[in-house]
């Protein structure tokens, strides 16, 4: 019977008294139950190794409860984890106290902050493991991947750039830094080294751009990461539009945000009150952690951040409450209180969690359920930039789509000029592509559509462009084996593969050396007859009268 069984009490006890929703999970009886119905261990079965990597026998079970707090709602949560911690899972468990040196870089002024203590290195190392526990070839793929990455960066990923980091960061949001809103984010890490983790990141944006202007080597256009400097601060950020990402560091801490303002002001922001001297954050830190020292916390102002999200909240529900109306299901038309009714019910809210010997606990609490909502500004934001977004897409990608036809029609006319020329020098058609490729100043590039997948290979030889010419083209030529007196101007000359540009249409080049974009319906007339016709008849020769003219 489960209400006297020992784990199933001590669990529901580490969770709370009395809650209104509790759910508790045997995690030992169900890696007993795969273990009895699995076969033996050995190639086809790989579930022992799979356990021991991810750790399953470290957690005995789970238990979480849901109720009132007091005047508050809260929620629980306790991993029983007394025995030996091994493998993925167990290494997560095991978590140390956040410092207050971490807080001490989130102002006072925030209004939603989330820590956590996370090492990016001793992850790194556990997924090789673990890869290694379930499959010895896929750790040594695993190696393979890493090394290669090694080489291209000139740098060890694990050491030099994961090993600089230190396992605490932080998120917040403060509307005397970056504004309310996703948008305004900052994130800060306390790094281990700030030196070497200052040459990682500047290392790993400049090959970045490097890879970037390789891939973008025939758009005209530039991305790359730049610098800028605030005071003594020196900001990285990447050239893009709508958001900027980058980094700065200062005193320690690394400072990542999506605006180089917001990071000069979450920098400056690290010798003025913190977070620890909030009122509000002091309170509910003292509520949900009690004694505890947190590996994790969260802290909701959502008496300052409810009046700025209702409006979001609103829009955000009336989406699916309004689609349900509309396909006649009768949907609360107030499923949210009005603001006036519902800004005296708003406080503080947070979680922590922490680890002990028993195993990892989680506490929670906040005004009513589904109270943290208020606290998602960034929602109005998001729809925000979801309807600028849906507007200039499209126009974004019909700009892209036409620059491409722009580019594809050049590709053409210089084919057509360099027929031309071919066609001076040796009195007759060039035989294919290839030949056109060798014998004039055409380059490869010249025969890749744009809005196609062809790709130029890098190791591309001189003595090997006449055959990847010919296999690879994204235009097919038709005036192969023809004499230069059979063809008309109206003829078509060559064309781009069907399919690109959507397959709305493809740019066509004509006899007279002039390229028009044909829609998909006309250009399947008009190639009809052009593809099928392997040869242009010859015309008869002219009989000249004896004796000359």
């Amino acid at each position: 019977v489960l209400s006297t069984n020992k784990d199933f009490i001590a669990s529901m006890a580490a969770v709370g008294k009395d809650p209104i929703a509790s759910v508790y999970v045997d995690m030992t009886g169900i890696v007993k139950l795969i273990d009895t119905n699995a076969p033996q261990a050995g190639p086809n079965n790989p579930w022992p190794s799979i356990r021991d990597a991810l750790g399953l026998k470290s957690v005995q079970n789970f238990g979480w409860s849901a109720g009132f707090d007091g005047k508050n709602f809260g929620s629980q949560a306790f991993l029983a984890s007394s025995g030996p911690r091994t493998g993925l899972l167990g290494g997560m468990i095991t978590a140390k106290p956040l410092s207050d040196d971490l807080l001490k870089s989130v102002p006072q002024s925030a209004t939603v902050v989330a820590a956590t203590r996370f090492d990016l290195a001793a992850l790194f190392a556990n997924i090789r493991n673990v890869a290694g526990m379930i499959d010895p070839a896929a750790q040594q793929q695993f190696d393979a991947v890493v090394k290669q990455a090694n080489e291209m960066l000139g740098m060890d990923i694990q050491k030099d750039v994961l090993g600089t980091l230190g396992d605490e960061w932080v998120f917040y949001t403060s509307p005397d830094v970056g504004g309310s809103g996703i948008l305004g984010m900052t994130v800060v890490n306390h790094l281990r080294d700030p030196i070497k983790a200052d040459k990682a990141l500047a290392n790993l944006a400049k090959t970045a751009t490097k890879m970037i202007a390789e891939q973008m080597h025939e758009e005209k256009l530039s991305v790359k990461f730049q610098e800028t400097r605030v005071g003594d601060l020196t900001i990285h950020y990447l050239g893009i539009p709508f958001v900027a990402p980058g980094w700065a560091i200062k005193d320690n801490n690394l400072y990542f945000g999506l605006y180089p303002q917001v990071i000069a002001s979450a920098a400056s922001h690290s010798t003025t009150k913190s977070i620890l001297d909030n009122p509000s954050f002091i309170a509910v830190r003292k509520q949900v952690a009690e004694t505890h020292p947190m590996s994790t916390v969260q802290f909701l102002d959502l008496p300052r951040t409810a009046s700025e999200s209702y409006q979001g909240v609103l829009m955000v529900s009336r989406l699916y409450l309004g689609m349900a109306d509309m396909f006649g299901v009768q949907s609360p038309p107030l499923l949210l209180p009005p603001l006036d009714k519902l800004l005296p019910q708003v406080e503080p809210a947070g979680s922590v969690s922490w680890t002990d010997a028993a195993g990892w606990h989680m506490r929670s609490i906040t005004p009513f359920p589904g109270a943290e909502i208020l606290a998602a500004q960034q929602q109005m934001v998001i729809a925000q930039i979801g309807l600028i977004t849906s507007i200039t897409l499209p126009a974004l990608n019909s700009a892209r789509e036409r620059a491409q036809r722009i580019k594809c029609g050049s590709n053409l006319r210089q084919i057509g000029v360099s027929i031309e020329i071919y066609k001076t020098d040796n009195r007759k058609m060039p035989p294919d592509l290839g030949t056109l490729a060798k014998e004039t100043d055409l380059s490869p590039g010249n025969f890749i559509c744009p809005s196609g997948n062809t790709a130029l290979p890098g190791n591309l030889k001189p003595e090997g462009i006449v055959a990847w010419v010919n296999a690879n083209s994204d235009y097919i030529y038709l005036g192969a084996n023809k004499k230069p007196a059979d063809l008309h101007g109206e003829d078509v000359m060559a064309y781009e593969k069907p399919g690109a540009h959507g397959g709305q249409g493809m740019e066509v080049l004509f006899v007279d050396g002039h390229v028009e974009w044909v829609p998909a319906a006309e250009a399947q007339k008009l190639l009809q007859g052009a593809v099928e016709e392997k040869q242009v008849p010859e015309r008869p020769p002219v009989r000249q009268p004896k004796g000359g003219l």
